[in-house]
């Protein structure tokens, strides 16, 4: 799972750097209930928190990361 979760962190890393700025703010997607902004997913992601899995496995779900 490590592997796994390493890689999809390597192309959410990515994916944020080629953002806008101002696009950061906004929703990315919807984890148990609680709106995340790309700007959190970042923080959870690198922190390898829980929560940053469970983001990582949505976005890989809605096709934003794959």
């Amino acid at each position: 799972m490590e592997k796994i979760y390493s890689r999809l962190a390597q192309k959410f890393t990515r994916a944020y750097s080629n953002l806008p700025i101002k696009i950061r703010d906004e929703i990315v997607a919807v984890v148990n209930g609680e709106p995340i902004s790309w700007k959190i997913a970042y923080a959870e992601i690198t922190n390898g928190t829980e929560l940053g899995e469970r983001i990582l496995k949505t976005l890989k779900k809605l096709g934003i990361i794959d």
